[in-house]
Protein backbone atom coordinates (compact mmCIF):
# COMPACT_ATOMS: atom_id res chain seq x y z
CA UNK A 1 0.00 0.00 0.00
CA UNK A 2 1.57 3.66 -1.05
CA UNK A 3 2.17 6.06 1.93
CA UNK A 4 -0.71 8.05 0.21
CA UNK A 5 -3.46 5.45 0.41
CA UNK A 6 -2.36 4.65 4.29
CA UNK A 7 -2.31 8.55 5.25
CA UNK A 8 -5.93 8.35 3.68
CA UNK A 9 -6.73 5.35 5.66
CA UNK A 10 -6.04 6.92 9.02
CA UNK A 11 -7.08 9.89 8.23
CA UNK A 12 -10.33 8.64 7.42
CA UNK A 13 -10.42 6.41 10.43
CA UNK A 14 -9.68 9.26 12.93
CA UNK A 15 -12.46 11.13 11.49
CA UNK A 16 -14.60 8.04 12.40
CA UNK A 17 -13.42 7.79 16.00
CA UNK A 18 -13.47 11.21 16.71
CA UNK A 19 -17.41 11.38 15.43
CA UNK A 20 -18.04 8.25 18.03
CA UNK A 21 -15.65 9.07 20.80
CA UNK A 22 -18.49 11.14 22.97
CA UNK A 23 -20.65 7.98 22.47
CA UNK A 24 -18.15 5.46 23.34
CA UNK A 25 -16.71 6.86 26.03
CA UNK A 26 -20.64 6.77 27.73
CA UNK A 27 -20.38 3.31 26.50
CA UNK A 28 -17.14 2.46 28.69
CA UNK A 29 -18.74 4.84 31.63
CA UNK A 30 -21.83 2.79 31.94
CA UNK A 31 -19.31 -0.51 32.92
CA UNK A 32 -17.32 1.15 34.77
CA UNK A 33 -18.77 4.47 36.71
CA UNK A 34 -15.62 6.60 36.41
CA UNK A 35 -15.13 9.20 33.55
CA UNK A 36 -11.29 9.25 33.65
CA UNK A 37 -11.18 5.79 33.18
CA UNK A 38 -13.84 5.33 30.47
CA UNK A 39 -11.75 8.06 27.96
CA UNK A 40 -8.98 6.17 29.30
CA UNK A 41 -10.36 3.22 27.43
CA UNK A 42 -11.62 4.25 24.71
CA UNK A 43 -8.32 5.58 24.07
CA UNK A 44 -6.43 2.62 24.30
CA UNK A 45 -9.16 1.17 21.68
CA UNK A 46 -7.73 3.71 19.60
CA UNK A 47 -4.44 2.77 19.72
CA UNK A 48 -5.08 -0.73 19.88
CA UNK A 49 -6.55 -0.08 16.46
CA UNK A 50 -4.08 1.75 14.83
CA UNK A 51 -1.08 -0.78 16.04
CA UNK A 52 -3.42 -3.58 14.62
CA UNK A 53 -3.41 -1.84 11.27
CA UNK A 54 -6.44 -3.39 10.74
CA UNK A 55 -8.76 -3.23 7.06
CA UNK A 56 -12.46 -2.29 7.70
CA UNK A 57 -15.18 -2.78 5.12
CA UNK A 58 -17.15 0.36 5.39
CA UNK A 59 -18.59 2.91 8.41
CA UNK A 60 -20.54 0.36 9.85
CA UNK A 61 -17.46 -2.26 10.52
CA UNK A 62 -15.56 0.47 12.03
CA UNK A 63 -18.23 1.28 14.47
CA UNK A 64 -19.44 -2.25 15.27
CA UNK A 65 -15.49 -2.91 16.12
CA UNK A 66 -15.15 -0.07 18.88
CA UNK A 67 -18.31 -1.02 20.01
CA UNK A 68 -17.33 -5.02 20.85
CA UNK A 69 -13.53 -3.61 21.38
CA UNK A 70 -14.45 -0.76 23.89
CA UNK A 71 -16.97 -3.08 25.74
CA UNK A 72 -14.80 -6.18 25.95
CA UNK A 73 -12.06 -4.01 26.93
CA UNK A 74 -14.47 -2.47 29.83
CA UNK A 75 -15.29 -5.90 31.44
CA UNK A 76 -11.09 -7.30 30.82
CA UNK A 77 -10.45 -4.33 33.46
CA UNK A 78 -13.22 -5.03 35.89
CA UNK A 79 -12.87 -8.67 36.26
CA UNK A 80 -8.68 -7.94 36.18
CA UNK A 81 -8.98 -5.28 38.67
CA UNK A 82 -12.02 -5.27 40.61
CA UNK A 83 -12.15 -8.51 41.87
CA UNK A 84 -14.10 -10.46 44.39
CA UNK A 85 -15.25 -8.41 47.10
CA UNK A 86 -13.80 -9.17 50.82
CA UNK A 87 -15.81 -8.74 54.35
CA UNK A 88 -13.67 -9.07 57.82
CA UNK A 89 -15.72 -9.87 60.23
CA UNK A 90 -15.13 -11.09 64.17
CA UNK A 91 -14.93 -14.73 64.74
CA UNK A 92 -18.11 -14.76 66.44
CA UNK A 93 -19.45 -13.53 63.50
CA UNK A 94 -18.18 -15.43 60.61
CA UNK A 95 -21.22 -17.68 59.95
CA UNK A 96 -23.74 -14.85 59.96
CA UNK A 97 -21.62 -12.62 57.86
CA UNK A 98 -21.31 -16.06 55.41
CA UNK A 99 -24.55 -16.41 55.43
CA UNK A 100 -25.74 -12.36 54.34
CA UNK A 101 -22.18 -11.92 52.41
CA UNK A 102 -22.99 -14.55 49.64
CA UNK A 103 -21.16 -12.85 46.93
CA UNK A 104 -18.16 -11.80 48.68
CA UNK A 105 -15.31 -13.32 50.62
CA UNK A 106 -15.57 -13.46 54.06
CA UNK A 107 -12.52 -13.38 56.23
CA UNK A 108 -12.26 -13.87 60.26
CA UNK A 109 -10.07 -10.68 61.92
CA UNK A 110 -7.95 -12.51 64.40
CA UNK A 111 -6.04 -9.91 66.40
CA UNK A 112 -3.76 -12.12 67.77
CA UNK A 113 -2.41 -12.46 63.92
CA UNK A 114 -2.51 -8.72 63.42
CA UNK A 115 -0.45 -8.85 66.49
CA UNK A 116 2.13 -11.22 65.27
CA UNK A 117 2.17 -9.70 61.64
CA UNK A 118 2.88 -6.22 63.45
CA UNK A 119 5.77 -8.14 65.88
CA UNK A 120 7.70 -9.04 62.79
CA UNK A 121 8.29 -5.19 61.39
CA UNK A 122 10.85 -3.42 62.94
CA UNK A 123 10.30 -1.78 66.48
CA UNK A 124 9.96 1.37 65.10
CA UNK A 125 7.17 0.68 62.25
CA UNK A 126 6.08 -1.71 64.79
CA UNK A 127 5.41 1.29 67.16
CA UNK A 128 3.63 3.80 64.31
CA UNK A 129 1.30 0.83 63.73
CA UNK A 130 -0.04 0.03 66.80
CA UNK A 131 0.19 3.46 67.56
CA UNK A 132 -2.10 4.59 64.67
CA UNK A 133 -4.92 1.51 65.76
CA UNK A 134 -5.00 2.91 68.40
CA UNK A 135 -3.46 0.21 71.16
CA UNK A 136 -0.06 1.98 71.80
CA UNK A 137 0.13 5.48 73.66
CA UNK A 138 3.29 7.10 71.61
CA UNK A 139 5.39 5.91 69.33
CA UNK A 140 9.51 6.50 70.32
CA UNK A 141 9.75 9.43 68.04
CA UNK A 142 6.64 11.31 68.73
CA UNK A 143 7.47 14.96 70.11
Amino acid sequence: MKTNELQQELTEFAEEFDSLYAVLCLCAYRHLNDRTLAASIVQDVYLDVLNLNMDFEGEKDVQRYLYHAVETKCITYKEKYEGDKVVVCKKEDYDAAKEYFTKEKVFILDPNLVEKAIDMLPEAEANEIRYSIGSYDKPNDAN
